[in-house]
């Protein structure tokens, strides 16, 4: 399913206000998760007991190690194998807009990717257990 960047927005409003500040990086994070399973040149699918330790340090890695938001994306596709960075033109649309941002907004991304990078992908993990639980509940399984 794909969803509107109203429909994301919304959804994490649901997180409580204190994590607003989060919501371009972990937006960022969503865009990241989804494209490790959909761009990336490795089967992913065969590390999934270790997926959710590998892709927070991913992240922090590519962070620590970057200057601005390109460089992050450059390194981040590096480390896990990326041909593109966007599961479809949405995504795509919203990385655009997240790298349109001014400089200062740009860095405070960074910034809260490189020292809060577990909490950031905690809440992409929680987005996508809850996804995960309403697909099985439509679907009929336990």
């Amino acid at each position: 399913m794909n969803w509107s960047e109203e429909e994301y927005q919304t959804e994490f409003a649901s997180y409580g206000e204190t994590l607003r500040p989060y919501y371009p990086a972990w937006r960022l994070s969503m865009i990241l998760w989804k494209s490790v399973w959909s761009c990336s040149e490795t089967d992913w699918g065969r590390y999934r007991s270790s997926i959710w330790s590998r892709f927070p340090q991913w992240v922090a890695s590519a962070a620590r190690r970057s200057r601005d938001l390109t460089g992050f994306l450059s390194l981040f596709a590096r480390q896990a194998h990326l041909s593109t960075i966007g599961a479809n033109e949405e995504e795509r649309e919203a990385l655009a807009s997240l790298l349109a941002l001014p400089k200062l907004d740009q860095d405070l991304i960074i910034r809260q990717l490189r020292n809060d990078a577990v909490l950031i992908t905690a809440l992409v993990r929680r987005f996508q257990s809850a996804r995960k639980l309403e697909r099985e509940k439509q679907n009929g399984t336990d």
